[in-house]
C-alpha cells in the first residue's frame, strides 16, 4: 500500500503539469482559487485522475488534514503548509465541519427529548465518540500524552499541542449542540406554535398502520381524557407537536468523511 501511495503521489504531483507549476511557485495560501486551480482541492479518482461534473468542471470536496491524500499533502508541504496552518485557512471546511456537526448532535438532542427518550439524550454525545461522528473523529491521545505535564509546555510536540488544540474543540462543539438543543426546543419550539401558518411544514403528522404521511396533523392529547366518548381535541398552539428538527439539518459526510461544495 505504501509503494502504492508513493507511486500515485508522483503521478499526481509530478507529472500534472498544473499541479507542479503551481506547487513550485507561491501559492497564496488565503486564496483557494489557486488550490483549485491546482487540483490541491479536489476529488480524485484512486489514479490519480480528476473527478468531474456533468458540466466538465472540477469537483471540489474539503477535508480536514489527516483525510487528505498524500499527495495533496506533499503539493501543501511544499510551500510550508502544515496541518495547523491548513485547517487556519477559513475555506477549508473545519469551521463548517464544526457548526454542522454541532447542529446535527443538538438536533438529534431535540428529537430524543420530544421522544421522550432521556436515556438516549444521556448517551448520545458518547454515542458519537464511540462511532466516529464527534469532532474526534475516533482521534486516540498521541503516545506519552499522559506524561506531558512532566515537560514544559514550550517543549510539547506538534501532536501534543493539536491533540490539546482537539479537545478544547470537542468541548466547544458540546457547548454548541447545547445552544442548539435549547433552540430548538424552546424558541424555535414557541415560534412555530405561535404561527399556524407553519403547522403544515413543521408540526407533526399522522401516519397510516403503513407508516405513510398523511395529509393531518399528529395531536397532543395529553391534557384531555380520553376515555370520554366522542371528545374533540382542537388544534391549536397547545396540541400541535412542533418538529423542526426533522427539517432543519444539513447533508452529512460521505463515507470517506468528504463534503462537497
Amino acid at each position: 500500500m505504501g509503494n502504492f501511495r508513493r507511486r500515485l503521489a508522483r503521478v499526481y504531483v509530478i507529472e500534472d503539469p498544473v499541479v507542479e507549476q503551481a506547487t513550485k511557485s507561491s501559492i497564496a495560501a488565503s486564496n483557494p482559487w489557486v488550490l483549485y486551480e491546482a487540483g490541491i482541492i479536489c476529488a480524485r479518482e484512486e489514479n490519480g485522475e480528476l473527478i468531474k461534473n456533468s458540466s466538465g468542471e472540477k469537483v471540489i470536496v474539503l477535508r480536514e488534514w489527516n483525510l487528505l491524500l498524500t499527495p495533496q499533502k506533499i503539493a501543501l508541504r511544499r510551500q510550508s503548509i502544515t496541518r495547523a496552518d491548513w485547517e487556519k485557512l477559513p475555506w477549508t471546511g473545519n469551521l463548517c465541519l464544526l457548526f454542522t456537526r454541532a447542529w446535527e448532535i443538538g438536533s438529534m438532542l431535540a428529537h430524543f427529548h420530544r421522544e421522550g427518550n432521556i436515556e438516549a439524550m444521556d448517551g448520545y454525545l458518547d454515542s458519537c465518540r464511540r462511532h466516529w461522528t464527534g469532532w474526534m473523529r475516533g482521534q486516540v491521545a498521541p503516545a506519552g500524552w499522559e506524561d506531558r505535564f512532566s515537560i514544559s509546555r514550550q517543549d510539547w510536540r506538534e501532536k501534543f499541542l493539536l491533540y490539546e488544540r482537539d479537545l478544547a474543540i470537542q468541548r466547544d462543539m458540546e457547548y454548541l449542540s447545547e445552544a442548539v438543543f435549547v433552540f430548538y426546543t424552546k424558541h424555535l419550539d414557541q415560534f412555530i406554535r405561535e404561527n399556524n401558518k407553519l403547522w403544515g411544514d413543521f408540526c407533526r403528522r399522522k401516519r397510516d398502520r403503513d407508516g405513510n404521511i398523511l395529509d393531518a396533523l399528529e395531536l397532543n392529547t395529553n391534557l384531555y381524557d380520553m376515555t370520554i366518548p366522542g371528545i374533540t381535541i382542537p388544534m391549536n398552539k397547545r396540541t400541535v407537536i412542533p418538529e423542526p428538527e426533522r427539517h432543519l439539518l444539513f447533508h452529512k459526510d460521505d463515507d470517506h468523511g468528504n463534503r462537497s461544495v
